[in-house]
């Protein structure tokens, strides 16, 4: 699948897919920025090793993050904090917060640091006058900066800072993330789970004997594949026929490409591909 909206869903972490997807279009990045400044990542790579039995490795973590087990009931603390991560609904940031309490995961200075600027950009909203009536404007259906008769940049500016809000809102307050979906995301980048569809993105670098590609954007207005086959916008088209180049190439044997297309994509589809079919 392109999109990895449609692998989040199958998988079991669309929460978290629909959170970053407010805020970049890269977010596999960004969710590796910001897990690793939480303690998430390390919390998360921990619940895997628990999950798959590596009972020692969790130990021999724990102990260097200040956990020490000396009693029966610290063994129960340990298990019982483990499975409800991995079979409950705690969100992910209370799960974090108690993994810093037993200290089973150390709490950095780029934790401090994220929660600080977290707490400052919110602060100096709640006094912005000028972005509030912008969001009020925004909320009552003027969703375009000639709808909100600004130019374009204070528009941008201002839906990037209301993406923000509702992100920080919706993790930190809303808890729409439980850190189930966390370690569902973790085993996908790990490769620990597969998914019966891989993004273009991800196939970077394999060999796969046959390949079905669909050409399909749905999903993902980052995308136009309709451009790759014309002579428009070039920054975007090269964009796309790069990603487009990328999964063609990982083709060892044979390779078919699906797309829906418009009446005026066929004459341009045909002077590149002599044998396509029409379906």
């Amino acid at each position: 699948m392109l999109t990895n909206k449609s692998i989040a869903n199958e998988l079991g972490f669309s929460n978290l897919y629909n959170l970053y997807s407010l805020r970049t279009w890269e977010i596999n990045e960004l969710i590796k920025k910001d897990f690793d400044r939480l303690g998430i990542n390390d919390l998360a790579k921990l619940c895997i090793d628990f999950k798959n039995r590596n009972y020692n490795k969790v130990l021999t973590t724990i102990n260097k993050s200040g956990f020490k087990l000396i009693k029966i009931e610290d063994q129960e603390t340990v298990s019982n904090f483990f499975n409800e991560l991995i079979i409950g609904e705690i969100d992910c940031i209370k799960a974090v917060g108690k993994a810093f309490e037993n200290k089973f995961v150390k709490k950095t200075s780029s934790y401090n640091y994220y929660i600080e600027n977290k707490d400052e950009f919110l602060r100096e909203l709640s006094i912005d006058k000028d972005y509030h009536d912008r969001k009020t404007s925004y909320k009552s259906g003027n969703t375009t900066a000639k709808q909100m008769k600004v130019d374009k940049e204070l528009f941008n500016e201002f839906l990037r800072k209301y993406n923000k809000e509702l992100f920080y809102f919706d993790l930190f307050k809303n808890k729409k993330v439980s850190f189930k979906e966390i370690i569902n995301y973790q085993e996908y980048i790990d490769e620990n789970i597969k998914s019966e569809y891989i993004t273009m993105h991800k196939t970077k670098g394999g060999e796969i004997e046959n390949v079905m590609i669909v050409l399909d954007e749905f999903f993902w207005n980052q995308y136009d594949f309709q451009i790759i086959f014309s002579d428009e916008e070039l920054e975007k088209k090269l964009k796309n026929q790069k990603l487009f180049y990328v999964a063609c190439s990982r083709a060892v044997k044979n390779l078919i490409c699906i797309k829906l297309i418009k009446e005026d994509e066929e004459n341009n589809l045909l002077n590149y591909f002599s044998n396509y079919e029409k379906i």
